[in-house]
């Protein structure tokens, strides 16, 4: 599996949940917190960048 970069927000208990999964997994996974390191169009992988989704499209934005 290539290796997955995780935006962390340790207040959001769905992102918890993804975390604890993946590291689950035993893979080598980067995890930044969200809160300290904002989204940037450079930082974001090309991946991502493929479906035309804004950044704020894979943000939840329904917990504080």
């Amino acid at each position: 599996m290539a290796e997955i970069i995780i935006y962390h927000h340790p207040g959001c208990r769905k992102n918890g949940a993804g975390l604890t999964y993946l590291q689950g997994k035993g893979e080598d996974n980067t995890i930044r917190p969200c809160r300290k390191e904002s989204f940037t169009k450079e930082a974001l992988p090309d991946d991502l960048k493929k479906p035309g989704i804004p950044a704020s499209g894979m943000i939840r934005t329904q917990e504080a």
